[in-house]
């Protein structure tokens, strides 16, 4: 589906877009990372507007990629912007999850434990989610000399 084919309003369904996105489960290849962040960064020039939620997620982890393999600390302040806005306007669990991780990235124990005890209430709501306590108790661990105040 071409960009071109658009309506003129310049608003898009993410939906109709998003099966262009390359992702997999193992390992992601720098070539696909490329890809992916020209396909959002074009999409992000025109207003997303179904499936944003989506499309914010998407683009958020992109960008983390993008960090992960080159250190570009820009790559991560977009990756954190996308993650905040997928969280705040659409309640995308995963991209709270995300935003721990940039916190601990960042050293910001503050932050981490507030976005895990936020995603700790979130997750408790749904009584089919498997939450990895493991992986929530290492966050606790990593911050635990830490004075945090709740």
């Amino acid at each position: 589906m071409s960009l071109v084919h658009q309506s003129t309003s310049r608003s898009l369904n993410y939906a109709d877009f998003a099966h262009l996105y390359r992702s997999s489960c193992g390992a992601t290849d720098t070539s696909d990372v490329l890809f992916n962040q020209q396909l959002l960064d074009s999409l992000n020039n025109l207003e997303v507007a179904g499936t944003r939620g989506e499309f914010l997620y998407h683009r958020g982890w992109t960008y983390y990629l993008r960090f992960a393999y080159w250190g570009n600390p820009k790559d991560l302040e977009v990756s954190k912007s996308m993650f905040d806005e997928a969280w705040r306007e659409h309640k995308d669990i995963g991209a709270l999850w995300n935003l721990g991780v940039i916190a601990a990235l960042e050293g910001d124990c503050h932050a981490l434990i507030d976005y895990t005890n936020t995603f700790v209430k979130e997750a408790n709501k749904f009584p089919d989610f498997e939450l990895d306590d493991a992986e929530v108790a290492a966050r606790y661990e990593a911050c635990k000399d830490e004075q945090i105040s709740e």
